[in-house]
């Protein structure tokens, strides 16, 4: 699959584009990553946390995990994963992901 600019390899319904597009922008924004390796496979803790919360983001909007998936250039399975392994560190009171929550919420404020 070809690449676009953004980093993205699918088609969206007009209705999802800039929206879509606006979660893009604040978790990079938020994360301090680029679209390279937020769409890059790049495997670094950070940038993990930033995809998966790019992902549970894109799927708030009634996206499929193969709509994020094929918008994201992943793996409907990569997707389903990523919000799982979100949602569980997000649930622990563990002080190691008190960063992650920090994130996850400051994306949340600003898309709500």
């Amino acid at each position: 699959m070809k690449t676009k600019s953004n980093g993205c390899t699918g088609k969206l319904p007009n209705a999802l584009k800039s929206r879509a597009s606006n979660i893009v922008r604040v978790v990079l924004d938020e994360f301090g990553i680029d679209e390279e390796a937020l769409f890059g496979g790049d495997r670094k803790p950070l940038t993990c946390w930033a995809r998966w919360v790019m992902f549970k983001q894109l799927r708030a909007l009634g996206m499929t995990c193969g709509m994020v998936g094929n918008y994201a250039g992943y793996n409907h399975s990569s997707v389903s994963y990523g919000v799982v392994q979100l949602n569980t560190r997000l649930g622990q009171f563990d002080p190691e992901y008190d960063a992650l929550r920090m994130y996850a919420e400051a994306v949340d404020s600003q898309l709500a």
